[in-house]
């Protein structure tokens, strides 16, 4: 297998790596996250031809600052390996063992790990808490870890670096738009084989009451019922009956004979207990082939909100569920899709991994986007001719989500990557909607894109992605009523909730100043997630709701809340709240300290708007305009809380600017909102 890159061969410091050659494919994925995020490694790729191969790793032990030990069965078992570690120790180097799975020291590296804490790959929080560690030690570290969620570099070099996560998974349409586009034809580009139909199915056994009180009880089977409800709402997943499943229960049968008799895949057993002032939800996803727990979660919830409490777990176990198990499909059944066949290994190793970091991402854990784009780029370069590395990787184009790449260059290759997809295959529907977004996003010729939506819709009445996204080009065209009426379209389809459809809702509502139903969907959206950066953007959303319906004290707690959380990763996004519940001094600290990326100059133009500051408002807004931020594009012309700068001269000027770029549907220019008389 090719080495991903070189190893390091410089004076700064860097991480030494022991493994299994057995383990490269788990390794070397490892290994890319941390050349992407600005890691210096050594591994034996660094020894050249003629080199004395035991004292070139010798060297390169002794000169690294720390090593990482990927610990499994076959590095256990490594006459290579073993030397290593024991040099390591020899050396007194710090040593992060990683363990691949589960096995037991040798009595030797028992002694001499004893004090070492470990870090456990397949846990949730690994890189996070891998990051977290390299970058514990002093200055001078051998990690220097590009921007994290929601850092980026100094304001003045927005041009140069728009980094896409510091916006994209908490912000504004442009992530949930995309998102919204690729659930639309998730159905259709499936592809999939023979015998998938199984693997999509699962039972719900009762939640299991660890209390002995009567309302527990209670609540656990409610939940049980929502769950099977909101299950339901998932069309590709088949959900086994409540009556057969408890009937099985009360049979006794094993989890295993259990799934056999209902002829499902997966099984989710979960329990309720009574704490001191609330409720602990556990659940579990079990393939039931194996007994593998593919997905696990704890939460506590208030028993005090009673049906809403009950109602909110089940939405956000559905969504997780119904995602995880998607993901565990692909990874472990690849063999049954269609667009898999033929697929080099390792790029398909690489991309189903670039999946699962898109995954976490979208489930508010340690997921990171812009390595996924590394990942997909990688797969496609090993074979050229994967379509839906490609294709993510296009995504990645339009989204912009290298800091790196100037505008210019995300349209030159984009449009490379969409025209090498369609001579593969024409009738790959994802490129296409590829394309839909480059048109909005990049080239901001509405006119083409409507039209390309329409005829999405025409042939998918029900395609709820299709219909936001024509609400969204209506929005930045300034045509409410359209938007309006097409939003409302997507809302009666009886779909299950997602963050971006509940996100393009929340905030299209909250500009047009119908603050009831951006609370409806802000309310929706903190029922369907339980922490993360969503969770955090989903209470400024439901806060600046309240203030815009007069319920300051309300807010007030709903700002706090929301800054508590993770807050301070995006800290513009908070200042138009603050200033209205009267905390304008720090308001205008955040703003004067604040960093910005793409998608931060609406929030920037919001806060100094708010702050009655106008020209810096509109500095702010034409930044906007400049890079083409959608949260700038997305509401300059239907803000109101922009509407105080709109008879200023300067954002006359800025407009004119932004309509020189954009290519208009023929209902603006009928409409003449190309003068902006309002």
């Amino acid at each position: 297998m090719e080495k991903p890159f070189s190893a390091y061969q410089g004076d700064d410091p860097f991480v030494f790596v022991c493994y299994a050659h057995a383990d490269k494919e788990v390794v070397y994925a490892e290994l890319e996250w941390l050349h992407t995020q600005g890691v210096n490694v050594w591994y034996d790729e660094g020894i050249s031809a003629g080199d004395n191969w035991r004292a070139a790793i010798g060297d390169a032990l002794i000169r690294a600052s720390r090593v990482l030990f990927y610990v499994s069965q076959s590095s256990l078992d490594s006459d290579h390996c073993n030397r290593e570690i024991n040099l390591a120790l020899d050396e007194s180097k710090e040593i992060l063992p990683i363990y691949l799975e589960t096995v037991e020291l040798t009595s030797d590296l028992k002694v001499g790990l004893a004090r070492v804490q470990a870090l456990r790959r397949d846990a949730a929080d690994f890189r996070a808490k891998l990051a977290d560690t390299l970058q514990g030690r002093p200055a001078g570290s051998m990690l220097r870890l590009a921007s994290a969620p929601g850092k980026t570099q100094n304001k003045r070099t927005l041009l140069a670096s728009v980094a896409f996560l510091a916006v994209a998974a908490v912000v504004l349409g442009w992530y949930g738009s995309n998102e919204l586009l690729k659930n639309t034809v998730n159905m259709q580009d499936r592809a999939e084989g023979p015998g998938l139909d199984f693997y999509e199915s699962m039972a719900v056994l009762p939640f299991t009451v660890l209390s002995n009180e009567a309302d527990v009880s209670f609540f656990a089977r409610g939940l049980t019922d929502n769950l099977l409800g909101e299950l339901a709402k998932t069309p590709w997943l088949k959900v086994g009956s409540r009556t057969l499943t408890a009937q099985l229960v009360d049979e006794g049968l094993t989890l295993e004979a259990l799934a056999e008799q209902m002829n499902v895949a997966f099984v989710l057993e979960g329990s309720v207990q009574e704490l001191a002032d609330d409720l602990l939800v556990s659940a579990q996803l079990i393939r039931a082939s194996d007994n593998f727990q593919v997905w696990s979660r704890s939460d506590h919830l208030d028993m005090s909100d009673g049906y809403q409490a009950q109602k909110g777990a089940a939405k956000r176990l559905a969504h997780t569920l119904a995602s995880s198990l998607w993901a565990d499909v692909r990874r472990e059944q690849s063999q049954l899709f269609k667009e898999f066949q033929g697929i080099h290994p390792r790029a398909l190793a690489l991309y189903l991994d670039g999946e699962k970091q898109e995954l976490l991402a979208d489930l508010g854990e340690d997921g990171d986007r812009t390595y996924a784009c590394v990942l997909y780029k990688r797969a496609s370069e090993i074979d050229p001719d994967f379509v839906s590395a490609l294709t993510e990787y296009a995504w990645c184009l339009v989204d912009r989500v290298d800091p790196n790449l100037s505008l210019e260059d995300a349209i030159a290759d984009a449009k490379a990557t969409i025209e090498h997809v369609v001579e593969i295959d024409p009738q790959w529907l994802s490129i296409k909607l590829v394309r839909m977004r480059l048109l909005t996003l990049l080239l901001l010729d509405y006119e083409s894109a409507q039209a390309a939506h329409a005829r999405s819709v025409e042939r998918f009445p029900e395609a709820r992605g299709h219909l936001e996204l024509l609400g969204e080009i209506a929005a930045r065209e300034g045509r409410v009523s359209d938007a309006v009426m097409y939003y409302d379209r997507a809302k009666a389809l009886n779909y299950a909730a997602d963050e971006p459809h509940l996100l393009v809702n929340a905030r299209f509502r909250l500009a047009v100043g119908d603050y009831e139903g951006s609370k409806e969907f802000s309310d929706e959206m903190l029922n369907v997630l339980p922490n993360g950066r969503f969770r955090s953007h989903a209470l400024m959303l439901n806060a600046c709701a309240m203030i815009g319906l007069g319920r300051m004290e309300e807010a007030r707690t709903l700002v706090q809340k929301g800054w508590a959380m993770r807050g301070s990763e995006n800290p513009a996004h908070f200042a138009y709240a603050f200033a209205k519940i009267g905390e304008v001094e720090r308001a205008q600290a955040i703003l004067a300290d604040a960093e910005v990326a793409l998608g931060d100059a609406g929030y920037f133009a919001r806060g100094y708007a708010a702050l009655g500051e106008n020209d810096k408002a509109i500095e702010y807004m034409r930044l906007g305009i400049d890079t083409q931020d959608p949260s700038v594009l997305d509401v300059i012309r239907i803000d109101v809380a922009l509407d105080g700068l709109r008879r200023e001269p300067a954002f006359k000027e800025a407009l004119a600017v932004l309509e020189s770029k954009e290519t208009h549907t023929s209902a603006f220019l009928q409409e003449g909102i190309a003068s902006m008389r309002r």
